[in-house]
């Protein structure tokens, strides 16, 4: 498939009928989806060695770690089967997929963790989540999904950039729910719990 960039990206309809766009823009001066050139100022993050940028995405300012994979995507660098696109959020078919239509949705801020995210960009996340599933049940027809997040390394977390799993479920397909993923109950009371954590909130 021939290089487009982003603003040419035209769609195609991918293996399982989804329509995605794949932006191949290597090297080349990158455009925000308003037309406007994006600006960015390179630093070194002191103490880290980190190379981050601040890209502005149409007056949006976005926190950019500079050898994160998903932010290479976000900037273009990478090639991504992108499926929906915010000014704040992405959506791209991931690479190893285990369903047919798994797809990650990021903040183009980036951070690690949901607590990391600020308000404006937790709605805009999990709205691109909602829309994503209607285009996935809409080309695709599942039988359900899974939503789910690896925030954390003792999560599962192996790109510390946070993305939302969207992963499309179909009746036999031989996977479980999202409790399987741990076994680990706890020895204090449900009531107990909850005390300690309204009581920290009391606190803060």
């Amino acid at each position: 498939m021939a290089e487009i960039s982003e603003l040419s990206a035209t769609s195609y309809s991918g293996e399982h009928g989804v329509d995605i766009l794949r932006s191949h823009s290597y090297g080349r001066s990158k455009q925000s989806l308003g037309g406007e050139r994006q600006a960015a100022a390179a630093e070194r993050v002191a103490g880290t060695g980190e190379a981050r940028a601040k890209i502005i995405f149409t007056g949006e300012t976005v926190d950019m770690n500079m050898e994160c994979v998903f932010c290479k995507i976000v900037r273009g660098e990478l090639p991504s089967a992108k499926i929906y696109e915010t000014e704040m959020s992405v959506a791209f078919l991931d690479i190893n997929p285990i369903s047919p239509g798994h797809t990650l949705v990021i903040p183009k801020t980036h951070v690690s963790s949901m607590i990391e995210l600020d308000e404006n960009t937790t709605a805009d996340l999990f709205n691109a989540v909602r829309m994503v599933m209607r285009l996935l049940n809409e080309a695709l027809h599942p039988d359900g999904f899974n939503i789910g997040i690896n925030d954390g390394k003792e999560a599962g977390q192996e790109i510390m950039h946070l993305h939302v799993n969207v992963i499309p479920r179909f009746k036999g397909d031989g996977g479980k729910s999202i409790h399987a993923i741990v076994n680990n109950p706890p020895s204090e009371s449900v009531e107990d719990i909850a005390r300690k954590i309204v009581r920290r909130d009391q606190e803060a």
